[in-house]
C-alpha cells in the first residue's frame, strides 16, 4: 500500500522551517508513522541534499543517525528559525497600516502573522483590535469602530469586513444605474421613416461603463470573471490587466521597433533582451570598444547592441569619446512603454584579432551592456572558449546562490567591540535639521535599516550623535553618525593595520583573469557587541535609534572590519582584501576557479552576502583601488589621470598639498617625479610665498611651470 501524500525536499527560499515540520508531521500522522527512528529516517530521506548537509554540520562530531528525531528537529529549528527580537516584532506590528489598494481581510491576515512572535499572550485579541482600528485607512469604517463602546476584535473584524463589502456593492449598483440611465437617454430613429439616431449630450460625455473586473463594456455584477484569480496580486475577483496593484513585475522583457516622426511604426518588432536571474548569470565578453574594454552580455535575442548612458559617460573622456549622433531607433518595453534613446555612436570594436566599425545605441539609465545580433554577425565569438570557462564559473556561482541573495547578511561567530573608558563622560547631541530635499530619503533609509534589524528605536539614551546623510552614486542615502563628537573622542582606535595598495597588488602577480567581489552593506553585516551598542546611538528627526550592527563613521570600524575579513579569507592564495572589496585571481583558470570556490564557501559558512550586480567574474581586466589590473600588470585609471591633467593650478598651501597628494597616488608611473616636484616641496616646507591672499612674482611662476610640466602629454 502506497503512502498518503508526498513531502518534497525543504526549500529555504519558498518556505520557513517550522511550516515544513508541520507538514511533515501531518504526513507522519496520515501514514501512521509513530516510531521516532522511522520519523528520523523519513526526515533525513526527504529533506534534500542541501538541508542534509546543514544537518551533518550541526551534528558534528556525531552523525545524524546518532540523533533522535526530536533532537534533529530542535537542532534545525534553532539554526533555521532563531528566536526573533520581541521588541523588533512589536515595532513592526505597531507600525503596520492598511495600504490603499489592500483589502481588510488581507490586512487582518498580515496583522495575525506579524503578531505571531510578539508574545502578547492573553492580550493578543485586544492588541489586534487596537491595531485594526488605528491602522485602517477608511475613515467611515474607523469612525464606526470607534463609536462602539464594547468593541472586541471579533466584532471589529466582522464590522470592517461588512462595511468594505457594502461599499463595493454600492459601487457596483451605481455603475449599473449609470448604464441603465445611458440606455434610457438614447433616442434612436430609423432613416427610412425620417428618424435618425441621436444621443443626448449626457450620453456622449458619459460612455458605457467599463467593468473593473475584466475591462469589458458591461457592469461588474454580470461579469463572468467574478471568480477569476489575478496573476499579479493573486486575489480573486479581477484579471491581471485590471489589477490595481501597480508594483512592477520583478522580471521584464523589452522589445525594439522602428518608428517614424509621425508616430507610425515602420520596423519589425524584435526582442531586445531576455530575462535573467541570480541563478543564471549572463555570458559576459569583454570586447575593446574604441580602445576601452567594456563587459557586455551576449544576447542572441537582442536586435541591436546597446550601452547605458552611464557606461558611455564613464568609459571615454573628452579626448576619445565617440560622438553621439541622432538615432531613429525606438525601444519599447514589453508593456509598450517607451525607453529613452540618447543617440547612436559608431565605434571601433576589437575582439580576438578581429576589428570592425559598428553602430552602438546609447540608452538612458544604468542597465547592462548588451552585444546583440548586429554585432554577432560581424564579430565571431570563440564559443568554446567562452563556455568552457563561463560554464564552470556559472556552476560555482549557482552552487553558492545563498551568498548572492538580496538580503542583509549576518557574519556569524564574531562581534565588533568598541573599547571605551568606563569613566568617560557620556555625550548627547540633539538632531540636526535636514534639507527638505533629503528628508523623505532619510526616512526611507531609516525604515529600511529598522526592517533589516540594523537599528532599532529607543526612548532614552545617555549617548547620542547627530547624523550625516551621504548621497551615494545611485542617489540613495547612506546614514552615518557624526561620531567624532561622541564615541570617537573617548574610544581607543583599533590599531589593526589597513594594508598598503602595493602589498595587496603584489599578491596578484601572475594572474590571468580576475574576479572582483563586492559586499552588500559591508559594515552592516557585522553584529555589534551588546555593551558597545549604547555608544553608537544616533539622534534623528524621527527619534533615537541604537545600532545593532557596526555603523559607518566609527573610527575603529575600518580596522575591525579589515581584521574580520582577513581572518575569514586567510590562507587562500592570490586573494586580496581591502575592507569590503575582495579580488580573486590565479595563475591558471582552474586555480582561479578553485580560489573563487573557496572564497565563496567561506563566505557562505560565515553568513556573508555579496551584491551580484557589482561583482565581476573572470574578467581580463578590472579596476581595483584606482588601478586598472590585467595580465600585463598595473595601469593608471583614466578618470584619475584626467583629474590630474585637469586640476586647477594651486593658489595656496592647502590646495598645493592636496594636489601633491593626488599626483603621488600615481607616482610610480611618473618618471623623475621627485626632481619635478622639488620646487613645490620646498614651498610646502617653508610655507612662504603662498600665504592666503599673498602672491609673489616667483612662486606662481614656479607652480605653473612645474604643474604644466607634470600635466604634459607624456607625464602619465
Amino acid at each position: 500500500m502506497g503512502s498518503i501524500g508526498k513531502v518534497e525536499e525543504f526549500n529555504q527560499d519558498a518556505e520557513v522551517w517550522t511550516q515544513y515540520v508541520e507538514r511533515l508531521e501531518h504526513f507522519f500522522e496520515a501514514n501512521d508513522i509513530i516510531e521516532e527512528k522511522k520519523k528520523k529516517s523519513t526526515l533525513l530521506a526527504v529533506c534534500g541534499a542541501r538541508t542534509y548537509e546543514v544537518i551533518r554540520s550541526l551534528c558534528l562530531p556525531e552523525k545524524p543517525a546518532d540523533k533522535s528525531y526530536s533532537d534533529l528537529k530542535v537542532l534545525l529549528e534553532n539554526h533555521m528559525c532563531p528566536k526573533p527580537s520581541v521588541i523588533m516584532k512589536r515595532f513592526k506590528f505597531n507600525s503596520r497600516f492598511k495600504q490603499p489598494t489592500e483589502s481588510v481581510s488581507s490586512y487582518i491576515t498580515d496583522l495575525r502573522k506579524l503578531a505571531e512572535h510578539c508574545a502578547y499572550g492573553n492580550q493578543l485579541p485586544d492588541m489586534l483590535r487596537d491595531r485594526l482600528v488605528c491602522g485602517i485607512d477608511d475613515r467611515k469604517i474607523q469612525a464606526r469602530l470607534l463609536a462602539d463602546g464594547n468593541l472586541d476584535f471579533k466584532k471589529a473584524e466582522a464590522t470592517a469586513l461588512a462595511m468594505e463589502a457594502a461599499a463595493k456593492d454600492t459601487e457596483d449598483l451605481q455603475q449599473a444605474g449609470e448604464y441603465r440611465s445611458s440606455q434610457v437617454n438614447k433616442i434612436q430613429e430609423r432613416r427610412g421613416e425620417g428618424r435618425k439616431i441621436q444621443e443626448t449630450p449626457w450620453v456622449r460625455t458619459n460612455p458605457r461603463p467599463q467593468c473593473y473586473r475584466c475591462g469589458g463594456p458591461h457592469v461588474a455584477p454580470s461579469c463572468h470573471f467574478a471568480r477569476a484569480t489575478c496573476f499579479k496580486c493573486k486575489k480573486v475577483g479581477h484579471l491581471a490587466r485590471m489589477c490595481r496593484n501597480k508594483a512592477d513585475m520583478e522580471r521584464k522583457m523589452h522589445k525594439i521597433e522602428g518608428e517614424e516622426e509621425d508616430g507610425e511604426t515602420t520596423g519589425e518588432e524584435y526582442t531586445l533582451y531576455t530575462v535573467r536571474g541570480a541563478r543564471e548569470p549572463p555570458v559576459i565578453v569583454h570586447p575593446e570598444v574604441n580602445k576601452v574594454a567594456i563587459p557586455m552580455e551576449v544576447d542572441t535575442g537582442a536586435a541591436v547592441s546597446i550601452i547605458s548612458q552611464k557606461v558611455y559617460e564613464e568609459s571615454w573622456k573628452d579626448t576619445c569619446k565617440p560622438v553621439l549622433e541622432y538615432s531613429d531607433v525606438v525601444l519599447r518595453t514589453y508593456s509598450g512603454d517607451l525607453l529613452k534613446v540618447m543617440g547612436e555612436v559608431n565605434v571601433e570594436v576589437n575582439y580576438n584579432n578581429q576589428s570592425k566599425v559598428l553602430p552602438l545605441v546609447v540608452v538612458d539609465g544604468d542597465g547592462p551592456s548588451l552585444m546583440g545580433r548586429n554585432w554577432l554577425k560581424q564579430i565571431k565569438l570563440d564559443w568554446a572558449a567562452v563556455y568552457s570557462c563561463r560554464s564552470e564559473c556559472d556552476k560555482v556561482i549557482r552552487s553558492f546562490s545563498n551568498v548572492f541573495k538580496e538580503e542583509l547578511g549576518l557574519i556569524r561567530n564574531t562581534k565588533a567591540t568598541l573599547h571605551v573608558d568606563k569613566e568617560a563622560q557620556p555625550k548627547f547631541f540633539k538632531a540636526r535639521p535636514l534639507p527638505y530635499a533629503l528628508k523623505d530619503k532619510v526616512e526611507h533609509e531609516l525604515e529600511r535599516l529598522v526592517n533589516d534589524g540594523v537599528i532599532e528605536p529607543v526612548q532614552f539614551s545617555e549617548w547620542a550623535a547627530p547624523i550625516v546623510p551621504i548621497v551615494k552614486g545611485d542617489k540613495s542615502i547612506r546614514i552615518c553618525g557624526d561620531y567624532k563628537m561622541t564615541v570617537n573622542r573617548v574610544s581607543r582606535v583599533d590599531s589593526y593595520p589597513i594594508p598598503k595598495v602595493e602589498d595587496l597588488l603584489a599578491n596578484l602577480s601572475g594572474g590571468k583573469t580576475f574576479s572582483k567581489l563586492d559586499l552588500s552593506h559591508a559594515y552592516s553585516q557585522l553584529p555589534l557587541e551588546e555593551e558597545s551598542k549604547k555608544y553608537v546611538t544616533i539622534n534623528t528627526h524621527k527619534g533615537l535609534f541604537v545600532y545593532n550592527r557596526l555603523p559607518y563613521g566609527v573610527s575603529s570600524a575600518p580596522g575591525i572590519f579589515q581584521r574580520v575579513m582577513e581572518n575569514l579569507l586567510q590562507g587562500i592564495p592570490h586573494v586580496v582584501v581591502y575592507l569590503d572589496d575582495v579580488l580573486v585571481t590565479g595563475k591558471t583558470e582552474r586555480e582561479h576557479l578553485s580560489n573563487l570556490t573557496e572564497v565563496l564557501r567561506r563566505m557562505d559558512d560565515a553568513g556573508v552576502k555579496l551584491k551580484l550586480k557589482k561583482c565581476v567574474f573572470q574578467a581580463p581586466e578590472v579596476t581595483y583601488l584606482g588601478h586598472k589590473i590585467n595580465a600585463e600588470g598595473l595601469h593608471p585609471s583614466e578618470d584619475k589621470v584626467q583629474a590630474v591633467i585637469k586640476a586647477p593650478t594651486p593658489s595656496n598651501i592647502t590646495e598645493l598639498k592636496a594636489y601633491l597628494g593626488l599626483v603621488n597616488y600615481y607616482g610610480r608611473y611618473i618618471p623623475n617625479l621627485s626632481t619635478v616636484f622639488a620646487p613645490l616641496y620646498r614651498i610646502t616646507a617653508t610655507g612662504r610665498g603662498m600665504a592666503m591672499g599673498t602672491r609673489t612674482a616667483a612662486c606662481p611662476c614656479h607652480i605653473e611651470t612645474t604643474v604644466g610640466e607634470l600635466q604634459g602629454v607624456g607625464a602619465l
